[in-house]
């Protein structure tokens, strides 16, 4: 075993440590991914006018807005405390369970919600969103790769 890297057995160990950092970087990715899109969203809502009114003054499309905000930066928040966590230098295995999580929690509030709204289906959305999905179908590329 002269081209051993580790100790022997631990390979496995190794890689699954490995995974941690990649998913909190998926996990920042997606979170800020979602972040642009609803940016274009409250952009493309202030120049859009339905019934009259723009329609970020809809009120249920101003309670869509809100609730993508406040789960975007729950997620955040969630990133932060994480990188925190990592930057103390503790026992990375203690924070591998909220890493996948929340991991999981972003490519999902990105799927479900902010692509949803960007759908060419429902109008002509701004070209900054073809990209954002472009981004997005290499980002899961790679992740389900």
């Amino acid at each position: 075993m002269e081209n051993l890297i580790g100790e022997e057995n631990k390979g496995f160990s190794y890689i699954m440590q490995n995974f941690n950092h990649e998913r909190f970087v998926l996990g920042a990715q997606a979170n800020r991914f979602a972040r642009v899109c609803i940016e274009e969203a409250i952009r493309y809502g202030r120049t859009r006018k339905t019934f009259g009114k723009r329609l970020v003054d809809h009120q249920a499309i101003r309670h869509k807005l809100a609730e993508m905000v406040s789960r975007v930066e729950a997620t955040h928040a969630l990133l932060e405390q994480i990188a925190f966590q990592l930057c103390q230098k503790g026992d990375e295995n203690l924070v591998a369970g909220s890493i996948a999580l929340a991991k999981v929690h972003t490519i999902s509030l990105f799927l479900s919600r902010i692509l949803i709204h960007s759908s060419e289906s429902r109008f002509n959305p701004p070209k900054t969103w073809s990209t954002a999905r472009e981004k997005l179908l290499r980002f899961l590329a790679a992740v389900l790769m």
